[in-house]
C-alpha cells in the first residue's frame, strides 16, 4: 500500500468521525489537510455528506467484538453475503456507527457495500477517546493509546504488514517465514518476533521507537532523500525528527516499558527518576535535570489520560519544579531537588 492510499484510508476513518462528532481539534485540521491535498477524498467528502444527511444509518450489530477472531468472521460472511445478493444501497454498514474497527473493501466508496467480494478487505483499527487492545489475525496484539489508527489487509503467507499513526505496543508472535512490518509516515519498523512501541506522529513527522525483547530494525528517510537504517535491541530506544533529521539513541528501564505496555501511569511514592522513565516512552522525549538530587523526589499521583503538557504542569506543583521545553522532544527540569531523597529542599 502506498503512501497516498494510507492516506486516503486515514482520511476516511476521521470523515466517519467527523461525521459522528467525535473529531478533536488537532484531528478535525488533519482532516482538511487530506481533504485539500487528494482530489479522491474531497470528492467522497462531498458524496459522503450528501448520503450522510438523507440515509440512516442501521442500529449497531450488539454481538460485533472488535477482539473477536469469530466476530471478524462473522461480519466477513455477512458482508460477503448481502454483497452478493442484493444491489449497491446506501444504507451504512450496521457496525460503523461503533467506529472502533472499519471493515471496507479496497475499492468502491467506503460507505456503501462493496462492488466486489474479491477485493481484500481493509481492517481499520481507531481506538478513539482511550486505550484500546486489539488481537492480530496471527495471534500478535497490539495496545493501541488514545488518538491512534491502525490498518492492515488480511495477513498473507508472505509477510504481516500494517500501518500505523499515533503510539501502540505491539507483541508480536514470532514466525521466521512472515516479517511483521509496520509502516508509519516515512518510516518502516520490522521485526520477526518481539515486543516494541511506536509512536509515530504524521503531523509533527516524528517517530519514536522503544525496545522491550528481541531484536527492532528501524529504517526512515532522511529530509535529503538518504535513506536510514538501524537496529535497536532490549532497553534501547530511538527518536526521529523526519523533517529536519534530528534524531537521538538512549537506553531505558525496561521495567519502565512493560509497566507502560500494561497501561500503568499511576505511581505511588515513586521516585521521580522512575516516572521520568515512563513518561519519556509514554511522550517521546528526554528529560534534562539541572541537578542530580531532583531525580530522588517522591511523586503520588495518576498520568493516566493526560498529555504532555498536563503531566509536566502536575510534577511541577506536585514537586515545586519549573520544566522547560529547550527544543522538539527535549524538556529542561529545574528545581531545589530532594536530599535526603523525598524531602524537597
Amino acid at each position: 500500500m502506498n503512501m497516498q492510499e494510507s492516506d486516503i484510508n486515514l482520511g476516511r476513518v476521521l470523515m466517519l468521525r467527523q461525521l459522528e462528532g467525535s473529531l478533536n481539534a488537532h484531528e478535525e485540521l488533519q482532516l482538511q489537510e487530506l481533504i485539500q491535498a487528494n482530489e479522491t477524498l474531497r470528492q467522497e467528502w462531498e458524496s459522503t455528506q450528501l448520503v450522510w444527511q438523507r440515509t440512516e444509518p442501521l442500529s449497531g450489530d450488539q454481538d460485533f467484538n472488535p477482539n473477536s477472531l469469530a466476530a471478524w468472521e462473522k461480519i466477513k460472511s455477512r458482508v460477503e453475503e448481502k454483497a452478493k445478493n442484493r444491489p449497491r444501497t446506501r444504507k451504512m454498514y450496521p457496525w460503523l456507527a461503533a467506529a472502533s474497527v472499519v471493515l471496507f473493501a479496497a475499492v468502491g466508496a467506503w460507505v456503501f457495500w462493496p462492488e466486489s467480494t474479491k477485493a481484500p478487505l481493509l481492517v481499520m483499527v481507531q481506538s478513539g477517546a482511550g486505550r484500546l487492545t486489539h488481537q492480530l489475525p496471527d495471534g500478535s496484539t497490539v495496545a493501541l493509546e488514545a488518538n491512534s489508527y491502525l490498518e492492515y489487509s488480511l495477513f498473507d503467507t508472505q509477510s504481516r504488514t500494517l500501518k500505523l499513526n499515533g503510539t501502540g505496543f505491539f507483541d508480536v508472535i514470532k514466525d521466521s517465514k512472515r516479517p511483521f512490518v509496520v509502516n508509519t509516515h516515512k518510516s518502516q519498523v520490522s521485526v520477526l518476533g518481539t515486543s516494541f512501541l511506536v509512536k509515530a506522529d504524521s503531523v509533527a513527522s516524528e517517530l519514536s521507537v522503544a525496545v522491550l525483547t528481541g531484536k527492532v530494525k528501524v529504517d526512515y528517510t532522511q529530509v535529503s532523500g538518504k535513506k536510514v537504517s538501524t537496529l535497536l535491541t532490549a532497553g534501547r530506544r530511538q527518536w526521529v525528527q523526519l523533517s529536519t533529521g534530528e534524531f537521538r539513541k538512549d537506553s531505558f528501564e525496561v521495567s519502565a516499558l512493560r509497566n507502560l505496555a500494561d497501561g500503568k501511569m499511576s505511581f505511588e511514592n515513586e521516585p521521580l527518576s522512575a516516572v521520568l522513565e515512563q513518561m519519556k516512552l509514554q511522550y517521546g522525549v528526554v528529560f534534562v535535570l539541572e541537578k542530580e538530587s531532583i531525580s530522588k523526589c517522591l511523586f503520588s499521583g495518576s498520568l493516566e489520560d493526560l498529555n504532555l503538557e498536563e503531566a509536566c504542569k502536575l510534577l511541577e506543583l506536585s514537586l515545586e519544579l519549573r520544566i522547560e521545553k529547550q527544543e522538539p522532544a527535549l524538556l529542561q527540569i529545574y528545581g531545589n531537588g530532594c536530599d535526603p531523597p523525598g524531602m524537597i529542599n
